[in-house]
C-alpha cells in the first residue's frame, strides 16, 4: 500500500493529477458501498462543484481550478493516473481502515 501511495506522490511531482479532497473521496465511498461507476461519478461531480453557498467543494480550490476548470477536464486524464483510478487507489485503503463511529 505504501508503494502505491509513493507512486502517486511521484506522479504529483511530475505534474497535476486529478485527485481531489471531496470528489475523489465521494467516488471511492460510493464504489465501496457497491454503487455503479456512473452513480459514483455523478456523486463525485456534485462534490466537485456544489452549488450551495458556503459549502466546500474542489472547484473553489485555487490550485485545482488552475488545472481542472471543471469535472470533465479531470475525467479526461488517462490511466494510470485517471480520476477513477486515483480515487480508488488512495481512498479505498483509507476508508477500509476507518473506524465505525
Amino acid at each position: 500500500m505504501l508503494r502505491e501511495l509513493l507512486q502517486v506522490y511521484a506522479a504529483v511531482l511530475a505534474g497535476p493529477i486529478p485527485l481531489f479532497e471531496y470528489a475523489s473521496r465521494k467516488y471511492a465511498e460510493q464504489i465501496r458501498e457497491g454503487k455503479s461507476e456512473q452513480r459514483a461519478e455523478d456523486a463525485a461531480r456534485g462534490e466537485f462543484s456544489k452549488t450551495f453557498e458556503g459549502m466546500p467543494c474542489d472547484a473553489t480550490d485555487a490550485y485545482v481550478s488552475q488545472f481542472f476548470p471543471d469535472f470533465d477536464a479531470a475525467l479526461e486524464i488517462a490511466a494510470p493516473y485517471s480520476f477513477r483510478e486515483l480515487a480508488l487507489r488512495v481512498f479505498l485503503p483509507l476508508l477500509a481502515c476507518r473506524r465505525a463511529e
